[in-house]
């Protein structure tokens, strides 16, 4: 049943990653595009575009939430390995279990946080175009979320893995 529940569990992690990777590169490529027609529309054309700026950096908060819980998966993030190679494995797996731990409950605040910041931001709408904030807002619970996902994953793919070692 363990084995099964990895299984499932690592197939959606790989179907997560790949969306996540798309939307990313999407992102990217809206945000050049606005950015270079900016820079058309306003030094070539003298016409700048008014609302542009603004919608580059909600795409840049987006991205960043997003990117944020790609690193995560990946375990780019800020880390002290130096430390925990210098201890024995069932104490290294033990402060690995705390730090998941730690990151498990600060996504879970940014996802419940996010979740009221965005409800509040749908009241809102953004200054140079008429969109409601909270679609810019709804980045915040949506990158918290997808965190605490690739940290129950990596959990749940470490006991699955030491428990396939035990039996």
């Amino acid at each position: 049943m363990a084995a099964l529940f990895a299984a499932s569990t690592k197939w959606l992690e790989r179907g997560i990653t790949v969306l996540e990777q798309i939307l990313l590169c999407c992102l990217v490529v809206v945000m050049f595009s606005l950015t270079l027609a900016q820079v058309i529309f306003r030094y070539l054309l003298d016409s700048p575009l008014v609302w542009s700026e603004e919608l580059v950096r909600y795409l840049l908060v987006w991205t960043s939430m997003i990117g944020a819980a790609g690193a995560l998966r990946l375990g780019s993030h800020f880390s002290l390995i130096t430390f925990v190679a210098h201890l024995r494995p069932r104490a290294a797996a033990a402060v690995m279990l705390v730090v998941d731990l730690a990151v498990g409950i600060f996504a879970a605040v940014v996802l419940i946080q996010g979740v009221r910041m965005t409800t509040f931001g749908f009241s809102e709408q953004a200054v140079s175009f008429s969109v409601s904030m909270g679609w810019f807002y709804l980045a915040v619970p949506v990158g918290g979320g997808l965190m605490l996902w690739h940290v129950a994953a990596r959990t749940i793919g470490n006991w699955a893995d030491k428990a396939s070692l035990r039996g």
